[in-house]
């Protein structure tokens, strides 16, 4: 964030905690905690007065930050997990009906990816993470 938005995000504190604001507050702030997105931040501040009657500190918003950062990185990975469950899913239920309607196809491979052996074949180069 910048020095503005620096500014900003201690307005907000100040109106809650009645801190005295400055120049000098801001620069300090920016100095410690300037790498963190201001919408970030933001969310960081509601959460620390939301949880904790602590007088806030540049610490608090750099360790509430770095979870949300981490939560939203999570949900990103799920939701690609998830429609690539789903484009998975329906690849196979595309190729079992192919196989359902020509009896003399070779059902090995796709019995085998429907056990969730589908890994390796259709994963390989995609990192998903839980």
């Amino acid at each position: 964030m910048n020095k503005t938005e620096m500014a900003q995000l201690l307005t907000i504190a100040s109106a809650i905690d009645n801190r005295k604001l400055s120049p000098e507050a801001v620069e300090a702030w920016h100095m410690v905690i300037g790498d963190i997105d201001i919408e970030v931040a933001v969310e960081a501040v509601k959460q620390h007065f939301d949880t904790s009657t602590e007088y806030l500190i540049p610490n608090h918003i750099r360790v509430l930050a770095t979870k949300i950062v981490k939560h939203r990185e999570a949900m990103e990975r799920r939701a690609k997990l998830d429609a690539f469950i789903e484009m998975r899913d329906r690849v196979l239920e595309l190729e079992w009906q192919k196989v359902l309607a020509d009896p003399t196809a070779d059902r090995t491979k796709l019995e085998s990816l429907s056990r969730g052996e589908w890994k390796d074949e259709w994963a390989t180069g995609m990192e998903i993470e839980k």
